[in-house]
């Protein structure tokens, strides 16, 4: 893992892909920080944090769309794929090379909370909190852009279908509440996500049993669920779309309140992405 986070580093810098996505990060983070906390007289910095989400469709993207497509273009990837090393080594390695060079721009930004002790006092906990929730929040970002540079060899697609999945994400909320609530649609929806998963667990195994027998007893336990607790299915395809919005679970910290169960998710969230990736290289590794 050390041998491919120190590869990958080496790249960041060597192609000034490193240089660029600093300067732009930090430019951009500078401009909210004078039209919100210093035009504004907002003593939060927090709330410049808010508005540097948006730009998360563009830097992440930039960030990950190399990291696995160009090394199957330039066919670099066999390299790994003979190679003594552990495909979750690889895996991992990219992964935190990517969220190295993002803490570091996280670093670089400190210097604007400092620049507003000198107007206002600055709560350095609550600073500590918002700071540990937009890591986590990227660091999300990254795994799933990662995860979409493995599915690839072109670099655009991989850029592109990032950028996609996060404006998904930050438009989740609207799309949440847009849904219907009755449970018949609820019910839809959860045997369309077991049926997803049943095809996902053939794809994988190619074991037509293994799928069916799963799908039979998912089924079942929705089926008994419905009956069991009525009112579960009400508005459950909304409270599950509230409940995956990885950006959600970023307004506690945005608040300077650290909750367990949002650290756990969003540890969760990228051990998941991570999985899916050492899952598709597997898969291609064998081939």
């Amino acid at each position: 893992m050390a041998a491919i986070l120190k590869k990958e580093l080496r790249t960041y810098f060597v192609t000034m892909t490193a240089y660029v996505y600093l300067g732009i990060f930090v430019l951009l983070m500078g401009t909210f920080f004078i039209l919100t906390n210093i035009d504004g007289q907002q003593p939060e910095f927090a709330a410049s944090l808010v508005n540097m989400q948006l730009l998360f469709m563009i830097l992440i993207p930039a960030l990950t769309m190399r990291l696995f497509s160009e090394e199957t273009r330039q066919r670099t990837d066999q390299l790994l794929f003979t190679s003594p090393l552990k495909v979750s080594d690889v895996v991992m390695g990219k992964f935190a090379a990517a969220a190295a060079l993002y803490t570091l721009s996280l670093l670089l930004i400190l210097v604007f909370p400092y620049i507003l002790s000198f107007y206002t006092a600055v709560n350095v906990r609550e600073l500590t909190t918002v700071m540990l929730g937009f890591f986590l929040l990227g660091a999300s970002f990254i795994a799933v852009g990662l995860f979409v540079s493995s599915l690839t060899d072109n670099q655009i697609i991989s850029a592109v279908a990032t950028f996609a999945i996060i404006a998904l994400f930050f438009l989740m909320s609207a799309l949440a509440q847009s849904m219907p609530v009755s449970r018949v649609f609820s019910g839809v929806f959860i045997g369309g996500i077991i049926a997803a998963i049943g095809l996902y667990l053939y794809i994988s195994t190619k074991n037509i049993w293994a799928s069916i027998v799963f799908c039979g007893i998912g089924g079942a336990v929705a089926v008994a669920a419905r009956f069991i607790n009525p009112n579960l299915y009400d508005g459950l395809i909304y409270r599950f779309l509230t409940w995956l919005n990885v950006l959600q679970r970023f307004r506690a910290f945005s608040h300077g309140v650290l909750r367990i169960s949002d650290v756990v998710y969003y540890l969760t969230f990228i051990g998941v992405f991570l999985f899916l990736t050492v899952h598709v290289i597997e898969r291609r590794r064998w081939k």
